[in-house]
Formats: C-alpha cells, structure tokens, sequence
C-alpha cells in the first residue's frame, strides 16, 4: 500500500537565508494573516510580481510626463526674442546682448499697526 505525497511535499524547494530580523517579521505576518510563513512568503512573492507590470507602467507614465515638460522647456526657452518689431518693446541686439532672466516681483513689506 503506496501513500501519495500531497503537492505541497512534492513542489519545487529552495533554500533562502533571511537577514537578520527577517525570519520573525515573516513569522508575525502570516500569523496575523492566518497561514503558515511559507504560505505568507509565497502570497507576497507573487503579489510583487503582477505589481511589476503596474510599477513599469507608472514608470512609463512618469517618463512620459518628464520628456513632455522637457519639450516645453526647451521650446520656451527656443522662442525667437522680442523686438521692437512686434513687442512694442525695445529692441535689442541678440548678437551683442545676452538674453536677461526675467525680474522676480518681490511684495512691499507688510506695515505693522
């Protein structure tokens, strides 16, 4: 009479060494969790592999966003100067003068009563 192993005895095995502090925060998840540290491991390795493709694709998303605004930036910064021509300004050399950062505003101190 031959018993059958069940299939958790018959799975693939690997040994893997926990840093210290590991091997308790795993223990104390999967009791809080209801099942054994093996069951806990296994749960979060493949709840981080269908994150993967959610992770690349916000690291897409956020690549996009970052060559968009550096289009923006490099167009403004592009931008024929202004001229007498059209302005209403005055006219400027671009030859001759660097171009000049715009002025920051600064707000007059508040008066004290």
């Amino acid at each position: 009479m031959s018993k059958e192993l069940s299939p958790s005895r018959t799975a693939e095995q690997f040994v893997v060494r926990f840093p210290d502090g590991m091997r308790d925060r795993i223990a104390e998840a999967a009791k809080v969790a209801g099942r054994s540290m093996n069951s806990e491991i296994v749960a979060r390795l493949q709840a981080s592999f269908s994150q993967a493709p959610q992770q690349a694709d916000l690291v897409q998303l956020v690549n996009a966003a970052i060559d968009q605004r550096i289009g923006h930036i490099t167009a403004a910064l592009t931008l024929p100067s202004l001229t007498a021509h059209g302005s209403g300004g005055p006219s400027r050399d671009a030859s001759t003068s660097p171009a000049q950062p715009p002025q920051k505003r600064v707000a007059p101190p508040l008066k004290k009563h």
